[in-house]
């Protein structure tokens, strides 16, 4: 973890450009043929036209492809500035978080869910003055920018909370922490997963599951530092009573393979039409089992196997529904509920791979009227087919774009998958204002 500041008065007459900053990387210079450099702005000044003070993260790319048209300005922020008094600028980076500080005001936050540029090297601290444009006949030059003091800090590293990824009945959390952490505090929450003391203070905690709940269950650590004494925090996220709510997620598909629509988590399912919804469990260290499931009695039932169940909808799509479960902790709880919404753009068109599996190239086509009746199309809608005009796009598992086209003409789309990594891709097709999506395998 990484504390510093600097009292500072930026320049900021037209075309000054000042700024207190972190620069470095892997120790390659950020050039052609170098390597990875990051830079994390902690204040800078830009005085050309609006005085602005900006937060900033940049992220160069390696090889002999640099050039600065391939900086990523990541989480910009920017303040209007009008005064040449003294101001504090502050930085406070974590492996979680990176935070802006103007005269000790948060001002920015960002933070790190796994992004590639986020920084991770050790960086060196710069302090500049430039003047931009110093040709330019509007720009005052000479300018000065008073420094007077910085301080940087390494004090402490991460917090780690060692902690089961699962507690059926009772088991303890600690807290690995710099040795000069002190005012150590704990909380359970939510309470109702707990039996016992849900706060307290020290390093290691007991924790004790309720014999009625399961669910998630998140224990948080608060605790000080010097030579700032400031307060600091650490969270951990754990199943009670079997995996965490988060773990286990709905996927549905129709009976042809095409993936359900799927906004903001909740799945749109069409109306007399036959889904196969699965239930999975991201958490191997905790398994289920022996499902049983509740869905709206509206639906008719067809069958049950394993992880999923078959349905039709019939004319009432959306409803409620919900999963139980056999658990590690050997004990039978709802282990996910949820509600599937009425989709208002099912419209007539549905995709088909041949083949899928593909191990080398495979045909998108789309074709129109009930997937239940792929066989009976009419004359009329085979040549509405070839004249129509539609958009495809192919991501892997990562939302990384794979393959894409706009403007396809007639109803067929070839894809070449050599090269392409095993795996699930999945397919999103445009025609006609209508969405349609599916899942093809690559071997």
């Amino acid at each position: 973890m990484a504390f510093m500041n600097v009292g500072s008065k930026f320049a900021n007459q037209y075309g000054s450009w000042p700024a207190f900053w972190l620069f470095g990387g892997d120790d390659i210079p950020c050039m052609s043929g170098g390597g990875y450099g990051n830079e994390i702005d902690i204040a800078e000044l830009w005085s050309l036209n609006t005085k602005k003070i900006g937060h900033t993260i940049h992220w160069y790319y390696p090889g002999i492809y640099y050039d600065t048209s391939y900086i990523h300005q990541e989480k910009s922020y920017k303040y209007t500035w009008n005064s040449t008094d003294w101001h504090i600028y502050k930085l406070i980076w974590t492996p979680t978080s990176i935070k802006y500080f103007i005269d000790g005001i948060l001002k920015n936050t960002v933070n790190n869910t796994g992004q590639e540029w986020y920084p991770s090297f050790t960086l060196s601290v710069i302090l500049s003055q430039q003047i931009e444009d110093p040709d330019g006949p509007d720009v005052i030059a000479p300018q000065t920018t008073y420094f007077d003091w910085v301080r940087v800090k390494e004090f402490f590293l991460a917090p780690e909370i060692d902690c089961p990824e699962v507690i059926c009945t009772s088991d303890t959390a600690s807290l690995d922490v710099d040795e000069n952490a002190y005012d150590i505090e704990w909380n359970l929450s939510p309470g109702y997963l707990f039996t016992g003391s849900t706060s307290g203070t020290g390093k290691t905690v007991n924790i004790s599951a309720s014999g009625y709940y399961n669910g998630t269950g998140r224990i948080t650590y608060t605790f000080k530092m010097p030579p700032s004494n400031e307060s600091f925090t650490a969270v951990k996220e754990f199943g009670v009573k079997g995996p965490r709510f988060e773990d286990i997620s709905f996927e549905v598909y129709k009976s042809t393979g095409e993936l359900a629509n799927c906004i903001n988590g909740f799945w749109l399912l069409c109306s007399n039409t036959t889904y196969h919804i699965y239930v999975s469990n991201d958490l191997s260290s905790c398994s289920t089992s022996n499902y049983s499931w509740t869905v709206p009695g509206a639906w008719t039932q067809y069958y049950t196997y394993q992880n999923m169940i078959s349905i039709n909808t019939n004319s009432s799509p959306g409803g409620p529904i919900s999963v139980n479960a056999n658990t590690c902790c050997n004990n039978n709880v709802t282990i996910i509920s949820g509600y599937m919404v009425t989709d208002y753009n099912c419209g007539y068109y549905y995709m088909t791979f041949t083949p899928n599996p593909v191990t080398n190239e495979t045909t998108v086509e789309i074709l129109k009227g009930s997937e239940e009746k792929k066989n009976d199309i009419s004359a009329g809608d085979l040549q509405e087919l070839q004249n129509m005009e539609w958009k495809i796009d192919v991501f892997d598992q990562n939302q990384i774009l794979k393959f894409s086209r706009d403007k396809v003409k007639g109803n067929k789309c070839k894809i070449n998958v050599q090269g392409w990594k095993k795996g699930i891709y999945y397919v999103r097709v445009i025609v006609e204002d209508e969405i349609i999506s599916g899942r093809l395998s690559v071997e």
